[in-house]
Formats: C-alpha cells, sequence, structure tokens
C-alpha cells in the first residue's frame, strides 16, 4: 500500500470486527497493520508514531497483556527507534483523557451539590429535593453535609 490512508481504511475494517473476532485475533490484525506500515519505510518517524498511536487506541483491546504484547512487538519490530515515543505518547493521552473526564465530573457534581445546597437551605426537605431533581433518596443524601 502506498497510502497512508489505505491503512486507516484498513484498521477501521478490523474495527468493525471487535465484537466478532477474539481479542487476540485482534491483537494479530492490529500487529499485521503496524508491521507492514513499519516495513514499507515510507513514512517518517513521526508520522508512523501518529499512526501507531491512532491503531491502538481505534482497534482499542480491553486486555492490558495483549496491549503490553503490543508495544512490546513495536519495540521489536522498530528495533527500539519509536517505542517510548508511541508507548509516552499513548499514556500521555490516555492521562489527558482521564483528567478531561476527572475535570467533567467534578463540575457535574459540584454543580449537583450547588443545587441540592441550595433546595436545602431553602427548606426543602429530601423527599422534596429528590422529587424536583429526579434522584434517589440515598443519592440526595450523600450530598448533605454531615449526613
Amino acid at each position: 500500500m502506498d497510502n497512508i490512508f489505505a491503512y486507516i481504511v484498513l484498521a477501521c475494517q478490523k474495527s468493525l470486527q471487535e465484537d466478532k473476532l477474539p481479542a487476540e485475533e485482534l491483537a494479530e490484525e492490529r500487529s499485521t497493520i503496524a508491521r507492514t506500515l513499519i516495513q514499507t519505510n515510507r513514512y517518517g518517524k513521526d508520522r508512523i508514531m501518529s499512526f501507531l498511536v491512532f491503531l491502538k487506541s481505534f482497534l482499542f483491546i480491553r486486555d492490558k497483556e495483549i496491549n503490553s504484547k503490543f508495544d512490546q512487538y513495536i519495540y521489536q519490530v522498530t528495533g527500539g527507534t519509536i517505542e517510548m515515543g508511541v508507548i509516552e505518547t499513548i499514556k500521555r493521552q490516555e492521562r489527558e483523557k482521564g483528567l478531561e473526564k476527572g475535570l467533567e465530573k467534578g463540575k457535574v457534581e459540584g454543580k449537583l451539590e450547588g443545587k441540592i445546597e441550595m433546595l436545602r437551605e431553602l427548606g426543602f426537605t429530601i423527599t422534596e429535593i429528590c422529587q424536583k431533581l429526579g434522584m434517589t433518596k440515598p443519592d440526595v443524601e450523600k450530598y448533605f453535609k454531615g449526613a
């Protein structure tokens, strides 16, 4: 394949099989795509690294051991020339996603806590707060300080 977009299309086709193939087989497909790309020697290190990051996150496999093997495989295939960059880039992206999710969750929780506290200060009972916010009593009670 002369076009990097052909690899992207291939990865997309394989991702459609995520629920139909065992993780090991999907991992082998992912490794085959990576190996073929690397062996073409048509693309620079940065482009290959970007594609490998895309490939690892797009053809996502939940098994940590399989992902670790993929990282080791990339290290072997590239002779160690891009392994740390790929792994570190992926880890950084995953940390950033986790941080963003955490911040968003914190904002939502803070807003909800503020609403509950305001309704409580206005004299509403827990039952009334539950009705107004569509929440269960245990969920509302956990926001009451000292409750």
